[in-house]
């Protein structure tokens, strides 16, 4: 190691040489970042069926997501700085984009989506001298939860903090005036470890062979807690265009799709209450009582599952004269174990059998029940105080 004398402190001029090669080389990627976007720009701008995502998945376990973050602020200037020029403007008055394409994050942590959720100064405007500025249009979300233990890992200095997948993120913040997405699970295969599966809860005894691989079921599941939470998007990403499970899973979305849009119902409608406040005392504000929102301990032993719930409700429904309209899903599933011969029970010890070993990144395991239809007890419903007649 080369040291010199300056001002009589020993130099390392090493470390200053590799300091500045990963500066250097930093900057030469965000060039090289930009000239994607401008090429991804010149290609796709004159579509309005698309939107921009900065990036999939940026994130490390064990690195300061305020890092990613700050890389998201400097590249959403820039993407809208290259748009500009597909404007209409006072040298160009023929281009035709007339409005920005959406631009959308994926953040993989609560701190980083703190960082969205801020408002942002009113002037100066987003620009690329002024990045922190700088906000997205879409939040997306990845898996139904995310976790990660706290040890600190190589090559990063910050501990293991993964915390928000959609499931989470559509909880915390869907009074966001951002449109949530959740475009991305763990479902790639139709079976084993990372495709969606189902486990036949009442074939005893209960085995590793009364799973079901490549089924719909926790798709639809997802969608519909993800959708009713207060969601905007939702893609499944993953099994095969032309399969049968493929064709099977778009039919259920589809399914979705048209109730919620059924004369405009979702745009009516509002995410309830419940959904944050396990409603143990009804103070006028909760229109029906679930129960609390599971955690990582709960469990129905009567439907070897949890119960996970959604529900909306039209806003002023409290004292409307008419029209109120209401809407809930609530499905039985688990975290999926990581072995498949994990059937997720309660032991002895009140431990859940998978617990501490469940999937980091994981989706739901749909539990289902061939021949005994589930049955809620002690569902309650308070549906304002002028009388009516409500069709169900």
């Amino acid at each position: 190691v080369a040291t010199v004398l300056d001002g009589g402190e020993p130099v390392d001029m090493q470390q200053i040489s590799e300091d500045l090669f990963a500066r250097g080389v930093q900057r030469l990627m965000v060039e090289g970042q930009k000239n994607v976007i401008d090429w991804t720009v010149k290609w796709l701008w004159c579509y309005d069926n698309v939107y921009w995502e900065i990036a999939n998945e940026p994130e490390r376990a064990d690195a300061d997501p305020m890092l990613a973050a700050k890389w998201q602020q400097e590249m959403i200037a820039y993407l809208r700085l290259a748009e500009d020029a597909y404007r209409p403007n006072d040298k160009a008055p023929g281009r035709p984009l007339k409005a920005r394409h959406p631009v959308a994050v994926q953040p993989f942590t609560k701190k980083a989506a703190d960082v969205w959720a801020t408002v942002p100064a009113a002037t100066p405007a987003c620009s690329v001298a002024n990045s922190d500025n700088c906000r997205p249009d879409v939040i997306n979300g990845h898996y139904t939860q995310v976790k990660t233990n706290g040890a600190i890992g190589f090559p990063g200095n910050q501990p293991n903090q993964l915390d928000l997948g959609a499931i989470r993120l559509v909880r915390d913040y869907r009074n966001l005036k951002k449109v949530l997405g959740m475009n991305e699970d763990n479902i790639t295969p139709f079976g084993g470890e990372k495709g969606t599966r189902t486990f036949k809860t009442d074939i005893p005894p209960t085995t590793p062979n009364a799973r079901q691989f490549g089924l719909p079921d926790p798709v639809r599941a997802e969608a519909w807690e993800f959708l009713l939470g207060g969601g905007g998007a939702f893609d499944h990403f993953g099994y095969i265009y032309d399969s049968d499970s493929g064709q099977k899973v778009r039919t259920q979305l589809g399914k979705i799709g048209a109730f919620l849009t059924a004369g405009g119902l979702v745009f009516s409608l509002t995410p309830s209450a419940p959904l944050t406040k396990p409603p143990s005392t009804i103070d006028g504000t909760a229109w029906v009582e679930i129960g609390a929102y599971p955690t990582d301990t709960s469990w129905d032993a009567a439907a070897f599952s949890r119960k996970h719930w959604a529900a909306m409700e039209s806003n002023g429904w409290q004292t409307a004269d008419a029209g109120p309209k209401f809407t809930a899903y609530i499905h039985h599933s688990t975290p999926r174990c990581v072995l498949d011969s994990d059937a997720f029970s309660l032991q002895s010890d009140g431990r859940l059998k998978c617990f501490g070993t469940n999937l980091a990144l994981d989706a739901y395991d749909g539990r289902r029940r061939p021949t005994v239809r589930y049955q809620e007890v002690g569902l309650k419903l308070h549906l304002g105080s002028k009388p009516g007649i409500f069709t169900v």
